[in-house]
């Protein structure tokens, strides 16, 4: 699929993570404050989910951190996908 074409309302920085099935399939990315699914919609409970200074700063433009949010599949389980992200509390 070439996303180049995709319109998308979330915006990217610098922070953006995704992750796909086995077959390559899209199933969800974030840019650090919001979480969007395959259908380049907003997860439920997903928008401001990390709260803080850097979050209010970079609204609505997405994370300028590095390596900010990691999405990885649970060890051992086939339907778990686990979000770590990096929650700044005083940014200046």
């Amino acid at each position: 699929m070439d996303t180049t074409t995709i319109f998308r309302t979330m915006s990217f920085f610098t922070t953006y993570a995704s992750i796909c099935d086995t077959s390559g399939n899209l199933l969800f990315y974030s840019n650090g404050l919001t979480i969007g699914n395959h259908n380049y919609d907003t997860l439920h409970n997903a928008i401001n989910f990390n709260p803080g200074s850097a979050t209010d700063y970079y609204e609505p433009d997405g994370l300028g951190i590095d390596q900010a949010v990691l999405i990885l599949p649970e060890p051992g389980k086939l339907t778990a996908i686990l979000c770590f992200f990096m929650r700044v509390g005083s940014f200046f």
